[in-house]
């Protein structure tokens, strides 16, 4: 009998022993990528209720203050949550509006009257908003815009500021000569052939709204709230009302100009073009979500030798805080929409566990690579090329010199434009390389200590690193670079694609089982990019019957007033620039007739001729005792 008990107990204790050691093997041997052996104390929380602060409702953070015409519509998503941030809403188009705001489907209700106040309204630098705009209603109301702008400048009818030119000059080139309509930006989600969820145009600045429809679809389970709405709306409203950034940029882009050595070093304001286009879209981890902003300023300058030089700046803001990370402590987990959000990766059962935790979301990767239309291009001046291993730091030097080698030869004692920021980027390592046609630029960051499960022998529960906090932080990186290109009269494009990969770090507690789930978020941009200057044109100002003494008093008072001048255009048959040159000096003519007309000065003409022409473009009679003192003579030539 004790010879039998001992067996049995002998086979007990041998079974049990078994039991345990494959058990051990089985969980330490299943996960060794992600585990690390450690000590550890066996109070591990388990969060199972939503521990996601994140509110449902628009907080309204930002407002905008510029006085806005709305035209009635069915407005939704960011369109819906920017009207209501509206604090002074029009209830007429008159000269007082600074923003005009349409739904697509209110596109075809404008009237001729509409689209004149919408003219006015861009010539004097406001801002234009369409929500979520299709691509043939888009092209239907610029086309509208287009020619009754063309129609109110050839009647007299229509001014331009130097904001509203250039939004002017941007309206033109979205038509080849062929009328094929291409927007100044698109992107790869087009649900419904809706473009964005909103576009804003104001001068040379646009600003965009991903469209949402297609993710409505995709998140049917986790809708989006009008908290999210509202962030996105915020964006906009901010950009609504800022106003002091066009005459910085275009300072910025006068340092880049300078002309051949044979002639004075000038600098000229319409010799460079400067753009800027800002976007905003969601990311996305499980039922989480933040926006990500790609931002991109571009300065264009041609050497009057067949070449353009285009310098961009590309920043992206990741809004990662966003995303609310739970938890800083290595001994809590959380299971509040985690199974859901990590399905996918549950792969070793047909029914895995419903107690599904994870350490999440953070930072994966974030990479970003750029690609100019025409493989012609050479590309110089990258900035960043190497980040030194293990530097919590990078400098992004922007350079633009035309005195470099880089440029034409001939063009010496240029200026240069540079500019270094110094950005943050604890705990990522970086790469860079060259697309393989060499021009195309490519930036990856990635995280340097992925968080692991840690577990000590003989404990019941597994607890985790904890993830840096730079992984679940704002992260914003910069990058600049400059491609040159024989124009040939063309007009280009560059295409853009960012990839922000997060993470979660998951743990099933009834299987024992951990792994990783990446959480992948995509976007592809495409910018046409607003050509240089690449003509000069010389034109003749004729005075008849020019009295020397009264013109010279005339050229203390009005600006431009010159015999001879240069211009340069975009297109060698351009007529917008010396259309706004001529207005400028009727205007100024008009303005002083009073102390013109004291100086009893005799009426005159002033004819405006191409210097390789003789029959003038437009006459002005100039009478400054009459009313009105300055009109167009439509019979002179």
């Amino acid at each position: 009998m004790n010879n039998q008990h001992k067996t049995i107990d002998h086979c007990f204790a041998l079974c049990a022993a078994m039991a345990f050691f494959f058990s051990f093997v089985f969980c330490a041997c299943s996960n060794d990528e992600n585990i690390a052996e450690g000590g550890g104390e066996d109070d591990v929380e388990f969060v199972d209720e939503n521990e996601d602060s994140t509110p449902t409702t628009d907080e309204m953070k930002v407002k905008s203050y510029l006085r806005t015409y709305v035209v009635a519509g069915n407005y939704q998503h960011s369109g819906k949550a920017l009207i209501k941030r509206l604090q002074d809403v029009a209830e007429v188009m008159d000269a007082s509006v600074q923003t005009f705001i349409v739904d697509n489907n209110s596109v075809a209700t404008l009237t001729d009257l509409d689209y004149r106040n919408m003219a006015l309204l861009v010539a004097r630098g406001g801002n234009l908003v369409i929500c979520q705009p299709t691509k043939a209603v888009l092209k239907t109301m610029a086309m509208r815009l287009k020619d009754t702008a063309l129609s109110m400048y050839q009647n007299q009818e229509l001014t331009f500021n130097d904001v509203g030119f250039r939004a002017f000059q941007r309206l033109i080139l979205m038509f080849k000569e062929n009328q094929e309509f291409t927007p100044a930006m698109s992107d790869n989600i087009d649900s419904n052939n809706i473009l964005f969820d909103l576009l804003a145009l104001r001068g040379d600045l646009k600003h965009a709204v991903t469209d949402v429809t297609e993710h409505e679809k995709e998140d049917a389970n986790n809708p989006y709230t009008d908290n999210l709405y509202g962030k996105l709306a915020d964006e906009t409203a901010e950009w609504l009302d800022r106003r002091d950034d066009n005459k910085e940029r275009m300072a910025k882009g006068r340092l880049l100009m300078a002309q051949q050595a044979n002639g004075p070093q000038e600098i000229y304001d319409n010799i460079s073009t400067t753009d800027q286009f800002e976007y905003a879209m969601v990311t996305r981890t499980g039922h989480k979500r933040a926006i990500m902003k790609l931002q991109y300023n571009v300065w264009a300058v041609n050497d009057t030798k067949g070449y353009d030089y285009y310098l961009l700046q590309q920043e992206i803001v990741c809004t990662n805080d966003q995303f609310n990370f739970a938890y800083d402590d290595k001994k809590k987990w959380t299971s509040w929409g985690v199974r859901e959000a990590v399905i996918e990766s549950l792969t070793y059962a047909k029914n895995p566990s419903k107690n599904i935790y994870a350490h999440w979301p953070y930072l994966k990767n974030l990479s970003t690579n750029v690609k100019f239309s025409d493989g012609s291009a050479s590309i110089k001046d990258i900035s960043p090329t190497q980040i030194d291993k293990g530097s919590t730091t990078y400098t992004q030097t922007t350079h633009m010199s035309l005195s470099v080698a880089f440029l034409n030869p001939e063009i010496k004692g240029g200026l240069d434009m540079t500019n270094s920021v110094t950005r943050t980027i604890p705990d990522i390592s970086t790469d860079f390389t060259l697309g393989k046609d060499a021009i195309s630029p490519q930036w990856s960051y990635a995280i340097t200590q992925q968080p692991k499960i840690i577990k000590k022998f003989g404990s019941d529960f597994w607890y985790h690193d904890v993830v840096k906090p730079s992984y679940h932080s704002t992260f914003i990186v910069g990058h600049s670079w400059i491609w040159k290109v024989k124009h040939n009269d063309k007009t280009f494009s560059f295409d853009t694609h960012v990839t922000l990969n997060m993470e979660a770090l998951w743990y099933d507690k009834d299987f024992n089982r951990s792994g990783y789930h990446i959480f992948p978020n995509h976007i592809d941009v495409t910018y046409q990019l607003t050509p240089p200057s690449r003509y000069e044109q010389v034109w003749l100002m004729v005075m008849k019957e020019r009295n020397d003494d009264d013109y010279n008093y005339m050229k203390e008072y009005v600006r431009n007033f010159e015999s001879k001048f240069s211009l340069n255009t975009v297109k060698n048959d351009d007529r917008y620039e010396i259309g706004r040159r001529m207005d400028s000096i009727a205007k100024d003519l008009s303005t002083h007739k009073d102390i013109f007309l004291e100086r009893k000065i005799k009426p005159f003409q002033l004819r405006f001729i191409p210097n390789d022409k003789t029959d003038a473009i437009r006459v002005y009679d100039v009478n400054f005792s009459a009313s009105p003192a300055v009109k167009i003579n439509k019979d002179a030539k």
